[in-house]
């Protein structure tokens, strides 16, 4: 028997050497590569743009900067000064300090206002009364209070910090400093004015909904803690990426953007340029010069606007990202951000679909559909899951081994019912050459659990017309919708539109293909975000384009394949170029470009990979530098 399984062992221990030795191969002639090794060489990147007649000139900024710190002193010698600015730090000072008793007496006066009125407007109908959702809400309400009614020697600060959930998003998720809520003096006794709020609330009540009125105060307080660190925003922006609409996303990003700017002019925040921030600068001349000379000038300009809006965004997390601590916590509330939207898209169909009373027509409706959680459609969700699957496996440290694990399985199960055979291949094709290049052991488990996901999904039970069956994706199921017309119209348009292209804006290539009378409609097939850049920005700036993203993939090969370089910082990189050479392969194969939380996020994995290696350059000791230990 011991013979057996030595043999057994040998024979394994042989099968993983060949593989060994052939992935090591190949991964050294990729790092002899010209391609890969303009990759490595970021440090010498920066020293060519800096050698340069057109860069050289604008490298120093000292001049710019000495002129700003003398603004800089003034805005903040006046706010200081200012009434306003003391007004709201006083009015924050208070709340934090008011009893929890006192904010139980406005729920319940709220509450208790919202159920005596729908009580008295439905006296004539007692015996058939509707409970509304005012209703509900106001009772619901009432119940919380109750818990707060008894305690009446604990603030609402200490409250907070006190209970596990909230001081895990405060001091966890977001970047609320424990010292903000610690006693600063006695509690202040403020029942009648909780009681006064609550009836001014109930009365407000008449004129929106008690849901808006709720949603209102969750938006204050969400504001609050962006203009006391810009850094929340981001976060927030981390956090409620899946679930936030263009304008709630875009709200929170000017929010951000207007506190980072209030910081910087108070002098609690300092502005530093680096190449990666150049190259957004030429994002934005490149979007711009869309707008300009495009086919739909009605919303050419809204569109740059929303470009520009999240290049401001990825500047500002270049900005403010300037510590390891925080760039974990950008990577922990992603990865919490795909948990819940992994559990909403499960809950979704479960509530979708669950009326057919039977197990075949929910997985047909799942096969036929598709997830898509709380996206437009289940192709933005795969995408959303390909940028970061790859995050979720750095983060066992930070989150617990079983909170990770039990992530990454979600995420699996949830990508797999997503039906979008080309972003599950996407992840396993960025994982794989990840796992050539890297050669780390846990990359081996990240390759062999995408495979294993492909051909579970492939062999993954069907019930279409009551009958069991296993679905294996049909030819027709992964062909794209090319057409020899399609082909003429491409040709056409890219004859005469080749440099320029169409422009910016939702309606630009249909009012372009109308002029010229190129047949372009309907196509969703091989290249469509590609094919929808080149159509709208020309063929010369979208190689602009992709030149210029080399230049973040060259920072994060860089510091990965770096000596003296902090090991958790180069997990987040190579995790990092997994989540981005997975989404740029899967824009090959379905078209992302008019997506703007996409847009977002991917922008946002760009900006984490210039902060994360200049985080980590700040706060990382080699080590053999000598310690002083107490």
């Amino acid at each position: 028997m011991n013979r057996s399984r030595s043999g057994k062992t040998k024979n394994n221990s042989l099968i993983l050497s060949f593989f060994s030795f052939i992935f090591s191969q190949i991964g050294h002639l990729a790092r002899q590569s010209v391609i890969l090794g303009f990759f490595l060489n970021y440090d010498a990147l920066i020293n060519v743009c800096a050698d340069s007649k057109i860069c050289g000139k604008y490298i120093d900024f000292s001049r710019i900067k000495a002129h700003f710190l003398t603004i800089k002193l003034k805005c903040a010698k006046y706010s200081q000064e200012s009434f306003l600015i003391n007004l709201f730090e006083d009015a924050a000072c208070r709340f934090f300090r008011a009893s929890l008793r006192s904010f139980g007496i406005f729920l319940l006066s709220f509450g208790g206002f919202l159920v005596s009125v729908n009580l008295a407007n439905g006296l004539p109908r007692l015996i058939h009364f509707d409970f509304s959702d005012t209703f509900l809400f106001g009772c619901i309400l009432m119940i919380i209070s109750l818990f707060m009614l008894p305690v009446k020697n604990k603030s609402i600060a200490t409250a907070l910090r006190d209970s596990k959930l909230f001081s895990y998003f405060l001091f966890d998720i977001f970047t609320i400093k424990h010292i903000a809520f610690t006693e600063q003096g006695k509690i202040l006794p403020t029942s009648g004015i909780s009681l006064a709020l609550g009836l001014l609330c109930g009365l407000l009540s008449y004129a929106v909904s008690p849901w808006l009125t709720a949603f209102l105060i969750f938006l204050a307080v969400l504001m609050y803690m962006i203009f006391t660190r810009p850094e929340n925003g981001i976060l927030a922006v981390c956090l409620l990426l899946p679930f936030a609409g263009r304008k709630i996303l875009s709200f929170l990003i000017i929010l951000t953007l207007l506190s980072t700017a209030f910081k910087v002019i108070r002098g609690k925040r300092s502005l530093h340029f680096n190449l990666c921030s150049g190259v957004y600068m030429l994002f934005g001349v490149i979007a711009a010069s869309g707008a300009v000379f495009s086919f739909d000038s009605e919303n050419a300009f809204s569109s740059l606007g929303s470009i520009l809006l999240a290049l401001l965004f990825a500047l500002n997390v270049i900005t403010l990202i300037g510590s390891s601590s925080l760039a974990d916590k950008c990577f922990r509330t992603l990865g919490f951000s795909v948990l819940t939207a992994s559990l909403y898209g499960i809950y979704d169909y479960s509530v979708r679909y669950l009326s057919s009373h039977d197990l075949s027509g929910i997985l047909r409706s799942l096969h036929q559909g598709g997830l898509r959680s709380a996206f437009e459609d289940s192709s933005s969700f795969a995408a959303f899951l390909v940028c970061l699957l790859p995050i979720l496996f750095v983060n066992r440290q930070s989150t617990g081994k079983f909170f990770s694990l039990f992530a990454i399985a979600l995420a699996a199960i949830c990508l797999l019912y997503t039906n979008s055979y080309y972003a599950l291949f996407s992840l396993i094709v960025a994982a794989i050459v990840v796992m050539v290049l890297f050669s780390r052991i846990g990359l081996w488990t990240t390759a062999f659990a995408a495979v294993s996901l492909y051909f579970i999904r492939l062999f993954m039970p069907n019930f279409d017309n009551g009958s069991f069956s296993f679905y294996v994706p049909r030819p027709e199921d992964l062909s794209s919708s090319l057409t020899g017309a399609y082909f003429d119209g491409v040709n056409e348009f890219f004859r005469k539109l080749w440099l320029s292209g169409a422009g910016v804006g939702t309606e630009s290539v249909a009012g372009a293909s109308t002029l010229i009378d190129a047949q372009l409609t309907g196509y969703h097939g091989i290249g469509a975000t590609y094919m929808q850049l080149m159509m709208k920005i020309g063929i010369p700036l979208t190689l602009c384009s992709v030149i210029l993203l080399a230049v973040f993939l060259s920072r994060l090969f860089s510091y990965a394949y770096g000596f003296n370089k902090s090991e958790t910082a180069k997990s987040k990189c190579i995790a990092l170029i997994c989540s981005l050479f997975g989404i740029m392969l899967y824009a090959f194969f379905a078209d992302l470009s008019g997506n703007f939380r996409l847009c977002v996020l991917f922008l946002l994995l760009l900006s984490l990979g210039c902060a994360v290696p200049d985080s980590a350059d700040n706060d990382y000791i080699p080590p053999y530098f000598e310690r002083e230990y107490n």
